[in-house]
């Protein structure tokens, strides 16, 4: 058994948990006044705030550390859901539904690995319902790529980078989505359950993919991700500048177009 301690209150309580270990759940803050919603990761807890009032909760996690619960808004006055991304932040998830939709949305209990979450809403008849949310595609905030190709014809390449995930993303687990580089008219995507994770949360990939060697690696930055990815034995290699670099990860993507160099 193992204390998780609490965020400078007397009461902590754990409410999820995910494959890695990772704990949410609420504690109180110092002085007991409020408590808010927690992330237990690495041996430490993390305060993850509220939507602007005095309390939250975070009841679901998925594998990605995503968080999910409810908080209370500023001055107390009403109760929305949260979704919590690392390096992104809480959000209310009403400003994620489509324009119109007609939902207002009060609690997030539960988030799975495809970044689904469930809960309960008043819906346009102004009934009480239960909801299922489904991420859409969510570009980067930021997404930085340079790019080398060699060869004549050109038959490898390396390209280095950087993203943070945008307002709304589901996080990224490469270990349960598929990768895919897109470079010019060249394209290549590495198969769910094809990465492996380390313990410090890098992600990396050896191998072959339809007769391209491969390696990929996507580590976690201070404020977001950094990748690189190295290929040999590729056919069909943009040979005219510039080149448009796109990476998506699962429902995340970024587009950048570069300059690359030629050797």
């Amino acid at each position: 058994m193992t204390d998780l301690g609490t965020l400078g209150g007397s009461i902590s309580a754990g409410q999820g948990i995910n494959a890695s270990g990772q704990v949410t759940g609420y504690s109180w803050t110092a002085g007991d006044s409020a408590f808010h919603a927690f992330l237990y990761s690495g041996g430490s807890m993390t305060d993850l705030g509220t939507l602007g009032g005095s309390y939250s909760q975070g009841f679901g996690i998925n594998d990605s550390g995503q968080v999910t619960g409810y908080s209370l808004t500023t001055g107390n006055s009403d109760v929305r859901p949260f979704l919590y991304t690392p390096g992104t932040g809480m959000v209310d998830l009403n400003t994620l539904l489509p324009s119109g939709s007609g939902w207002t949305l009060v609690f997030a209990n539960g988030i799975n690995d495809a970044g689904q979450i469930t809960g309960v809403g008043t819906n346009p008849n102004s009934e009480t319902h239960a909801f299922l949310l489904s991420p859409a595609t969510v570009p980067f905030s930021a997404f930085a790529a340079k790019l080398e190709i060699s060869g004549t014809p050109p038959t490898s390449f390396e390209t280095v980078g950087g993203f943070t995930l945008g307002a709304g993303s589901n996080g990224i687990n490469p270990v349960n989505e598929a990768v895919t580089l897109t470079l010019g008219t060249f394209s290549i995507t590495i198969p769910k359950n094809s990465f492996t994770r380390t313990s410090e949360g890098v992600f990396n990939y050896q191998g072959s993919v339809g007769g391209v060697a491969l390696e990929f690696r996507i580590a976690p930055a201070t404020t977001g991700y950094t990748f690189k990815a190295e290929g040999s034995r590729a056919t069909g290699l943009p040979t005219t500048n510039p080149v448009t670099v796109v990476l998506t990860v699962g429902d995340d993507t970024g587009t950048k177009t570069v300059k690359s160099e030629r050797d």
